[in-house]
C-alpha cells in the first residue's frame, strides 16, 4: 500500500503530516556581423565534446545549422550563453523569418521572437549580453514549445511547465536551480527538446525537478506527487490555493503562515524531501483520543478530507 507524507513548513516550525495509502561570445553564433568566425556546420566531432553528456544533441544542432563551433575545432560546451545568444539560437532553430534592423546584431532576432510571442520585453535593453539563467531560458522555451501557453504565467510557473513537459531536467536530485547558468550544451539540449515537442513527441520528465519547480511556483508539490487526486479531469492546477496556507487566531493577533506544503513519497527511498520527515514515531489523535498509526487507512481519510480539502477548492469531498 502506497505511503505518502505531507509536510507543512511554517516560518518558525516544521510540522510533518503523513498519509498512509494511497564563454559568452557573439562569434559563437556567427558573430555580430555574421563574419565567418566559426567553422562550417557539420556532423564532425569537436575536440572537446567526445564523451560529453550533450554530445549527441550538439552534433544534431550543428547539423541543423542553428549553432556552430569555433575555428580551433572546439565547441566549448560548458561556456555560458547570453540572453542574446540563446534567443538567436532559438529563432534560428524555429526557422523564424528575420528582417534586417538598425542597432545591435541581435535586434533582428529580438524582433522575430517578439512577433512569434516567444519574447515579451522580459529583459532590459541593456542586459542582452548578460548570461541567461535557467528560469529565463525556461520562459522562452515554454512559449516556443508548448501549445495552450498563457501569457500571464509568471517566471516560476514557466519553470514548472518546462520541467513538467520535459524541456528542462534537474541539476541534481530535486534541484531545479532557477538562477543557474545556461551553457552552450544545455542550450542546444533544451532547443532540441522544444523541437521534439513541436514534432509531437512526449518527453521523459524528471519528477523530482518538477516537484521542486512546483514548490517554487505555488508552495507545494502536491500536483506532481499526487497525480491520482490532482491529475484527473475534474481537477486543475489552479485549484490549489496557496493563500489558504495561513491560519489566524480568533482575535487576529496570531498569524501563522506555512512556507510550503510538501508531499513526501514514503515508498520512494530516493525522494529528495525525505529529509523533512521527523525520526520520531508520529500518529494522528482524534477528539476521542483514538490513535491512528502511520499506515492507517482511517488516518489517510482524516488527513485527506480535513487537510487537503481545506487547501484545495472545488474538489470532491472524498479523495480516496
Amino acid at each position: 500500500m502506497k505511503k505518502i507524507g505531507l509536510g507543512l513548513l511554517s516560518a518558525a516550525l516544521a510540522v510533518n503530516i503523513f498519509v498512509g495509502s494511497a564563454v559568452s561570445n557573439a562569434a559563437t553564433f556567427g558573430g555580430s556581423d555574421g563574419a565567418a568566425s566559426t567553422q562550417s556546420a557539420s556532423t564532425a566531432g569537436f575536440k572537446d565534446t567526445k564523451g560529453h553528456w550533450a554530445e549527441a544533441a550538439i552534433k544534431t544542432a550543428v547539423a541543423k545549422g542553428y549553432v556552430s563551433g569555433y575555428t580551433d575545432g572546439t565547441f566549448k560546451p560548458n561556456a555560458e550563453v547570453t540572453r542574446a545568444e540563446f534567443l538567436k539560437m532559438l529563432v534560428a532553430a524555429m526557422k523564424l523569418d528575420t528582417v534586417a534592423a538598425n542597432g545591435s546584431w541581435y535586434q533582428p532576432y529580438v524582433d522575430a521572437a517578439t512577433k512569434a510571442g516567444y519574447y515579451a520585453k522580459d529583459f532590459a535593453s541593456t542586459t542582452w549580453d548578460k548570461s541567461i539563467p535557467r528560469k529565463e531560458m525556461a520562459t522562452l522555451a515554454v512559449r516556443a514549445g508548448l501549445t495552450g501557453y498563457k501569457k500571464d504565467y509568471d517566471t516560476n510557473r514557466n519553470l514548472y511547465e518546462a520541467a513538467k513537459n520535459g524541456i528542462i531536467q534537474g541539476v541534481g536530485k530535486g534541484e531545479i536551480a532557477p538562477d543557474g547558468v545556461t551553457t552552450r550544451a544545455s542550450a542546444v539540449v533544451v532547443i532540441e527538446r522544444i523541437l521534439d515537442i513541436k514534432a509531437g513527441k512526449t518527453l521523459a520528465t524528471d519528477k523530482y525537478a518538477t516537484g521542486a519547480a512546483e514548490v517554487l511556483w505555488h508552495k507545494t508539490n502536491i500536483l506532481t506527487t499526487l497525480p491520482k487526486y490532482f491529475g484527473t479531469p475534474w481537477s486543475s492546477e489552479e485549484y490549489f490555493d496557496s493563500s489558504k496556507l495561513v491560519s489566524k487566531s480568533n482575535d487576529g493577533v496570531a498569524v501563522c503562515t506555512a512556507r510550503q506544503y510538501v508531499v513526501v513519497d514514503l515508498d520512494d527511498a530516493n525522494d529528495p524531501n525525505r529529509n523533512l520527515l521527523s525520526q520520531y514515531k508520529l500518529g494522528w489523535y482524534n477528539a476521542d483520543g483514538v490513535t491512528f498509526e502511520l499506515n492507517s487507512t482511517k488516518m489517510h481519510m482524516l488527513l485527506s478530507v480535513s487537510t487537503i480539502q481545506r487547501l484545495v477548492e472545488n474538489l470532491p469531498r472524498t479523495l480516496a
